[in-house]
């Protein structure tokens, strides 16, 4: 029988997956939660527990976020990629700027972001 990672898989692991074909479809943003149909890893997060296009490139994503049933799952899946970065940019914090800072450095690739997303889902998967 093959074996489905997403058999073990918590909510957030399933969302940061999501997240990460999100980026791999569309593509990557950097300063911008969605630019010319890319998204950087907290827009493609909004876009994966469905809110959609135009508010999260109108710069409502976080009010919505707030209202979404889907907030904790947000949180934790922005939570885990923030600790996993701790040794390159520190301590998290509630806007995760440091998930921010990192997006955005202007070395980083679709395939870098994409590559973390997937290890930190991969992380979460219970035995």
């Amino acid at each position: 029988m093959l074996y489905n990672k997403d058999w073990n898989s918590s909510p957030t692991a399933k969302l940061l997956r999501e997240t990460a074909d999100i980026i791999d479809t569309d593509g990557l943003s950097q300063y911008y939660l969605f630019s010319d149909g890319a998204y950087c890893i907290q827009g493609a997060l909004m876009s994966a527990i469905g809110i959609s296009d135009d508010i999260i490139g109108d710069g409502d994503g976080w009010s919505a976020v707030k209202k979404s049933p889907l907030h904790g799952v947000y949180t934790s899946a922005l939570t885990a990629v923030c600790h996993s970065l701790g040794g390159e940019m520190g301590e998290c914090t509630v806007s995760s700027v440091s998930v921010t800072r990192w997006n955005n450095d202007s070395a980083r690739t679709k395939e870098v972001v994409v590559t973390k997303l997937r290890e930190v889902a991969d992380s979460l998967v219970t035995a």
